[in-house]
Formats: C-alpha cells, sequence, structure tokens
C-alpha cells in the first residue's frame, strides 16, 4: 500500500506478548504486526524483559511486563496475549482502554487460582479475541463483546511440499510438532505408531519439539527427534508424509485450535487427528484428513494412507485449499483490523458525546444515537435494542467523517432493513438493527424521535 492509499489517521495498538519464541505470540499477535499495518493499523509489541520466570514466585512473574504496562499507556488500545500470569489476576486492569484480551487455550483451567482470576480479567476487557466456538461461550458469560478468530497460517512461510516422486521403497514418515507439554497425547497412541511402524517397510515417526520424547516401545531406528527452531520449522514438515495431532476428549483440549492441524494441512499434508473441539470443526469443512478416537482407529487410518497414494494427494490439496479459504493469515489480519476500527470508533464516539452533553462543544462533530454505542461493544449487534439512524447537517461533513460512516456502514448478511421516517420531507434511509447502511445528509433537523417495529423507539442525535 503506498503513502496515498494509507488511512490518514492510524490506530495504535500496543501488543502486551509472552515471548519471542511463544506459540501464542508468534502466531496470534506478531505474524499480523506487518499485514495490520496495511489496513492502517499500527502494532507495537512489547515483550517481557525475560521468559525465565521461574524463581519468580506466583504472581510476581508479571513483573517482567512492567515495561510494557507503561510503554502501552502511549498506544490508542491495547492488546494482550492471555493475560499477565496464567492462573492470577495482576495488572490487567491497570492498562489502558479499551484493552482486548486474546486467548488461544482454555486458561481458566490454570492454577491456582485460573477459575476465579479469568472471569475478573474477562470482565475488565472491552473486548475478546478467541480462537474458537469453545473459548467463545466461556468468555461470552463475562464479556459482551466476544469474537472468535482462528489461530491462522501464513502461507508466504507454510509454503507447499515439493511433489515427491512414486518410487519404489519411498519413506512414509509419520510427522509430530509440537511443545513438550503434549507428549501425554502421543503416549496415547503410541501402541497404535509402533504397531504400524514394525509392520509397514519405509515407515518412521518424525517428531520436533522442545526436547525428545521418551517413548517406551517404537523402536530406536524409527524415530528421529529434531530439535524445534524458527529456521528448520518448514523444512522438517517437508520431509513428512502425513501429519498427526491426537488429543484427548477432554476440557483442556477442547479450547486447542487445531494450530498442528492447520500447519500440516498448510504444507499440503494429509493429516489424521482425533475429532476433539476444533479439530472437529476443520474436518467438517471438506474432505481434508482422517479421524480417529480409537488405538485401532489410529491404526486403520495409518493403513489407508500408507497404501493409497491417491488418497494422499486428494486430501492434501483440498486441505490446503481450506486453509486458503478460511485459515490464512492475511485474511484474518483483515477480521482483526475491523475489530480495532470499531474499538476505536466507540471510543471516538463516546468522546464526542462527552463533548457535546457535558462541554457543550458544536461544531463538525459526528453524534450517533446511543445504541450503536452498546451495539459495537457487543460485537454481535443482535443482543441491543434501538435501530440507530444518523442525521447530519450538510455543512459540518468532512471528508474523515464521511470514511467512518463508509466503515459503520458495513451490513452484516444477517441484518434485515428497518425503513426509517422521514425528516422534513427527508427520508433517513435504511437502518439496521446496530448498523447503518444509508447515511443522509439534510439541511435542518432536530432531535427525532422515531419507532422500530422489533424492539420499540429509538432515538437519532442531530448537532446543528
Amino acid at each position: 500500500m503506498n503513502d496515498a492509499e494509507r488511512p490518514a489517521e492510524e490506530i495504535t495498538v500496543a501488543a502486551l506478548t509472552a515471548g519471542t519464541n511463544i506459540p501464542s505470540s508468534r502466531f496470534r499477535m506478531r505474524q499480523y504486526i506487518s499485514r495490520l499495518a496495511e489496513h492502517g493499523v499500527n502494532v507495537r509489541e512489547h515483550l517481557p524483559f525475560s521468559v525465565k520466570t521461574r524463581y519468580f514466585p506466583g504472581p510476581f512473574k508479571a513483573m517482567t511486563k512492567f515495561g510494557g504496562l507503561f510503554r502501552s499507556r502511549k498506544a490508542d488500545m491495547v492488546w494482550i496475549s492471555r493475560g499477565f500470569v496464567e492462573g492470577y489476576e495482576t495488572f490487567e486492569r491497570f492498562l489502558r482502554r479499551p484493552r482486548i484480551l486474546d486467548v488461544d487455550d482454555a486458561v481458566w483451567l490454570r492454577g491456582p487460582f485460573g477459575r476465579i482470576s479469568m472471569p475478573d480479567i474477562a470482565r475488565s476487557m472491552d473486548a475478546v479475541i478467541a480462537g474458537n466456538s469453545y473459548l467463545a461461550e466461556y468468555f461470552g458469560r463475562y464479556c459482551k463483546n466476544v469474537r472468535i478468530i482462528p489461530t491462522a497460517i501464513d502461507l508466504d512461510r507454510y509454503t507447499l511440499r515439493p511433489e515427491r516422486a512414486n518410487e519404489e521403497g519411498e519413506k512414509f514418515v509419520i510427522g509430530w510438532t509440537g511443545s513438550s507439554s503434549n507428549f501425554k497425547y502421543l503416549d496415547s497412541i503410541e501402541p497404535a505408531l509402533a504397531r504400524f511402524i514394525e509392520g509397514h517397510e519405509g515407515a518412521e515417526f518424525v517428531l520436533t519439539a522442545d526436547r525428545p520424547w521418551e517413548f517406551k516401545v517404537l523402536p530406536d531406528e524409527k524415530v528421529k527427534f529434531v530439535p524445534w527452531s524458527v529456521e528448520e520449522e518448514v523444512r522438517v514438515l517437508h520431509s513428512m508424509s502425513v501429519g498427526i495431532m491426537p488429543l484427548a476428549d477432554d476440557k483442556w483440549a477442547r479450547g486447542k485450535c487445531a494450530f498442528k492441524m492447520l500447519q500440516y494441512m498448510g504444507v499440503g499434508l494429509p493429516v489424521i487427528v482425533s475429532p476433539v473441539g476444533m479439530n472437529r470443526d476443520v474436518l467438517e469443512k471438506g474432505d481434508i484428513g482422517l479421524a480417529a478416537s480409537s488405538p485401532e482407529e489410529w491404526y486403520e487410518a495409518l493403513v489407508s494412507l500408507y497404501k493409497d497414494r491417491s488418497l494422499q494427494m486428494r486430501l492434501c490439496l483440498a486441505g490446503r485449499k481450506v486453509v486458503e479459504e478460511f485459515y490464512n493469515a492475511d485474511i484474518v489480519a483483515g477480521e482483526l483490523a475491523g475489530i480495532f476500527k470499531s474499538l476505536a470508533l466507540a471510543g471516538r464516539t463516546l468522546l464526542c458525546l462527552f463533548e457535546i452533553f457535558f462541554l457543550g462543544v458544536h461544531g463538525p462533530q459526528i453524534v450517533l444515537g446511543l445504541n450503536i454505542i452498546g451495539d459495537i461493544f457487543d460485537g454481535d449487534h443482535r443482543g441491543q435494542h434501538g435501530v440507530v439512524g444518523i442525521v447530519i447537517p450538510v455543512h459540518t461533513v468532512s471528508a474523515d467523517q464521511e470514511e467512518v460512516f463508509e466503515f459503520i456502514g458495513e451490513v452484516p448478511d444477517y441484518m434485515e432493513p428497518v425503513v426509517g421516517p422521514e425528516v422534513g420531507g427527508v427520508s433517513l434511509g435504511h437502518s439496521y438493527y446496530g448498523a447503518v447502511e444509508d447515511i443522509i445528509f439534510v439541511d435542518n433537523a432536530d432531535t427525532v424521535q422515531f419507532v422500530d417495529g422489533r424492539s420499540g423507539e429509538g432515538t437519532v442525535w442531530f448537532v446543528p
């Protein structure tokens, strides 16, 4: 985007992350910084001064993020990854507003006080960005404005693996990537892996993680460990024939955002996954992989892919297409930008109303019906009362204000129009349940009361 196309007024966002190589920081925040800049949202990341917090007792781990706490005051809003310290409420309420919590795990299950602290943290937020519907359902109990944004894939980085020649004796590489905290899921399917590898020529297992997996029954010569690194991550994925993501069916696993699965699909790997939580949601997007719940199902799924190369190719191409359409970082960045802009607009609207009603300021301000403020913070638009109309005199309209009108005029498909009344012979146009399609400029008007058939009386404010 060149300077002429860049929005005149950028939104500044302070992103408080947990560390350079922390997955939630890398994939839910950092990878969007350059992309959000193209949408007029300038994000500055604030890292903790150390990720080695084992010597800090409990909530005192938050001390590593003090710098970001103070530097974030200069931004328009704050975007915080998962909270300061899992299991505790610390300084979240001292962050400037609007403040947005980003979550990609069932963090309320973290001890010692997660079940108490996370509801309080969520109540103090102006919005929560949740990685899947399970997380959104939980946080929706405590915050009105919850948006579902999946953990997306950077397709410029996660390129399609090179197509292999169909040669005799070719290896069949079962692959897994992740952190050692998730080795317990590999333990649950190790007998099925061992049975398959021992009975099929060329089959082997490769994993990349922060440390080796201490397996028990797999043959040593058939297991390869690659220490995880940013530089080697994609190369290791390209070496695999199939990516696996086993999970237990419990509350913690249901909060996971299927990211391993999406990484595999992004590079064009067929997948075998436990149909738990978001894994099941992704599987429903198309014929992209195989589901396995029991050791026998894991074994049979591996055999099916081993024997049928055409099935491998069909699944890998379909998986990549699903990522391109639904989990593409370029597309998700636009959705994030919309959230930040709506919060910024809400903040400007509140300030404008304060200036008008308490300071007596008049002139080229935008005054919206109060109902739209609730709708912006609610995020869903369906939980508020009253249709919002806008009436602005021609002589007070500036180009910047018209851009704002265009932004709030984006109406989701599920909204049905309600035709507004006339004021002085001029129609207020089509108003929606918390959004506006047409902005009508008139020469003169007063505060207008009108009736919306669905929710009763609504109000339009007008500044002469």
